[in-house]
């Protein structure tokens, strides 16, 4: 017998091209499913992080403007987004680098 779902030369369907497509579609909702809770999760954290700009980054290290492009340039600290060409860094990489300059305070 051959595989798939066209008939066969005693006009029956093959049970593999049955099974598949009686799977497929609740396959295909499964996986958009599993999508759409990563989507979810993903957003979540997004609104958990916090961010403060370059110059409230600035201000609570202790640094100037060419120490903190010269820490990202040395990969100490990165961008974590830009929003109408300005800067925000992860408040946690903010204080990770603070703790650096300026010790556990």
């Amino acid at each position: 017998m051959k595989h798939g779902s066209t008939p066969n030369a005693g006009g029956k369907v093959c049970v593999c091209g049955r099974i598949i497509g009686i799977l497929y579609p609740e396959l295909k909702q499964i996986r958009a499913d599993q999508q759409e809770i990563l989507n979810y999760i993903l957003e979540k954290q997004q609104a958990e992080i916090e961010y403060c700009s370059a110059e409230q980054a600035m201000d609570r290290i202790g640094i100037s403007q060419s120490t903190l492009l010269r820490c990202q340039r040395r990969g100490e600290i990165t961008v974590a987004k830009f929003i109408e060409r300005k800067k925000y860094f992860r408040d946690r990489d903010v204080e990770r680098l603070r703790r650096e300059y300026r010790g556990r305070e």
